[in-house]
């Protein structure tokens, strides 16, 4: 009987309260709604040989095959209210489901040409403010050598985001082949 005195007394307070800590749970509910739309806007791939990089090694031919390279750019849109992040980017290699190799791409927009070289940074952490865009340009550039297959049918670009869950994009999901005479791509 007592505490039904006490609320009654208090009963706009309490309500005051209940209702402006109800408003701030929605509030940020909603502030954590949204997505992170990443849109692939370019890709391209070609092959190295040693001719076309200048090298030469003992027992190899001009066409032999030295490198593989892969450009691609993404669009980033954050729909969240907060900033969201992106990191630990991979580029993954597979052949039949099986990993072949994992790379951390390269930022291409830290590219430097010096002395007769180019250096580019690795992809760090890429943080998108809400409600933005953002444009990303990265590559990555194996030796032949690297691999332990003549072909791979699978590329992914993975990446954790703010919450530690793995997010993957697939670049291309069809076999590219190293033999000379198999450097085209077969369509699906």
């Amino acid at each position: 009987m007592v505490l039904l005195n006490y609320i009654q007394e208090f009963e706009g307070i309490i309500g005051a309260v209940l209702g402006s800590v109800s408003t701030l749970i929605v509030t940020d509910f909603l502030r954590h709604r949204g997505k992170l739309n990443v849109y692939i806007v370019n890709k391209e791939y070609n092959f190295d040989t040693y001719k076309s990089v200048g090298c030469y090694s003992n027992g190899s031919e001009d066409n032999d095959l030295y490198g593989f390279r892969l450009k691609y750019t993404l669009q980033v849109y954050n729909s969240f209210d907060v900033p969201q992040i992106m990191r630990n980017f991979q580029i993954r290699f597979y052949t039949n489901d099986k990993l072949i190799v994992q790379e951390i791409p390269r930022d291409e927009t830290t590219k430097v040409y010096a002395a007769h070289s180019i250096h580019v940074n690795e992809v760090g952490v890429v943080n998108i403010n809400s409600r933005e865009a953002v444009q990303l340009e990265q590559s990555i550039y194996l030796n032949v050598e690297e691999f332990q297959t003549d072909h791979f049918n699978k590329i992914d670009l993975c990446y954790l985001n703010d919450k530690n869950k793995l997010m993957t994009i697939r670049l291309y999901n069809y076999t590219i082949a190293f033999s000379q005479s198999e450097k085209i791509e077969n369509t699906p």
